[in-house]
């Protein structure tokens, strides 16, 4: 009830290419960092799992946020 989940969005590049910089990150979805904002912005516009296999990442927000 607190928390919202949603497929991501090319709007969600900034916080999406923060999120692969951590080290921790990488360690456990085995990706690479982005160059920078606009390349994971690329890459949330073809991100294509949702229609693909009916999954895949999803972006978690607290429903206070």
């Amino acid at each position: 009830e607190r928390l919202l989940l949603r497929e991501l969005t090319p709007g969600d590049a900034l916080l999406f290419y923060q999120l692969n910089e951590d080290p921790e990150v990488i360690r456990y979805t085995g990706d690479r960092a982005f160059r920078d904002e606009e390349e994971a912005r690329v890459f949330l516009q073809a991100y294509d799992q949702y229609r693909l296999y009916g999954y895949g990442r999803w972006a978690v927000i607290r429903r206070s946020d």
